[in-house]
């Protein structure tokens, strides 16, 4: 893709993370050792809000644009700045233990160990970009297509299910001491995220294919056959807008 959707996604979200962890990373964490109701709504609950409204900043920008108006772009655009934000804070975060790793080591067991790497280098990222995407899929619906209706209230509700989810996850996580514990809460949260992600990405393309028309014929990028131009090839069906909007050519197969 451009370098404009790398910078506005990845690079913006990465260096909004490295800037909220430099920022308010050390403030939150020690409020959160607290365990007071204020510290709890703070870390709990307003951290990852924020973190959300500024992994969308990127994300906006470019869903103003015509050009970046299909279905999928603002999820993926979502995804991809969440991705950034989480990786930038993590190195940011745990700097010090990458510059002395050996006198930054615990003295916790192995099996500790791994379920916080599980839980920070895997459960929650893909919670936070799962959110993500699921808060941008409502706002990448076009004016007028299929989804602004009934369809479009399921995708808000699924928005709002995932916020929810996200801030369950934080608070349990601040407030349970045991590892194996929030490794379990973050699989319980993060399932019914990518299950809702799945739904999502049927609801776009639907909404996407609503206007039926078929247009001159071309090259599909995924089987590389010459069809009409559709909402979904008509030899493999796969969502046309879901293919690269600029791919290397290929060998063309006939017309079925």
């Amino acid at each position: 893709e451009p370098l404009l959707v790398i910078g506005m996604t990845f690079v913006l979200g990465g260096g909004l993370g490295a800037a909220f962890e430099l920022v308010a990373g050390a403030r939150i964490g020690q409020v959160a050792l607290l365990h007071t109701a204020s510290g709890v709504v703070l870390a709990g609950a307003l951290a990852p809000l924020l973190t959300l409204v500024l992994i969308m900043l990127g994300p906006l920008v470019l869903m103003t644009r015509a050009h970046f108006r299909e279905p999928l772009d603002g999820l993926t655009f979502a995804v991809a700045s969440a991705l950034g934000f989480i990786a930038a804070g993590a190195v940011t975060a745990y700097w010090p233990v990458f510059l002395h790793p050996t006198a930054s080591v615990t003295g916790g067991l192995q099996a500790e160990n791994l379920l916080r790497l599980v839980r920070l280098g895997f459960l929650h990222p893909l919670l936070v970009a799962s959110a993500a995407g699921l808060i941008a899929a409502p706002l990448s619906l076009r004016p007028g297509g299929r989804s602004h209706g009934r369809a479009a209230k399921r995708l808000v509700a699924g928005a709002l299910v995932a916020v929810v989810l996200l801030i369950a996850d934080s608070v349990i996580s601040l407030l349970a001491s045991d590892l194996l514990l929030q490794v379990l809460v973050s699989a319980a949260a993060l399932l019914p995220m990518l299950f809702g992600l799945r739904v999502v990405i049927h609801e776009l393309l639907l909404d996407e294919a609503h206007d039926f028309t078929i247009g001159d014929p071309g090259v599909c990028t995924e089987c590389h056959h010459a069809v009409p131009s559709m909402p979904f090839c008509p030899v493999c069906g796969v969502a046309r807008t879901a293919t690269p909007k600029s791919a290397p050519p290929g060998p063309v197969m006939g017309t079925p």
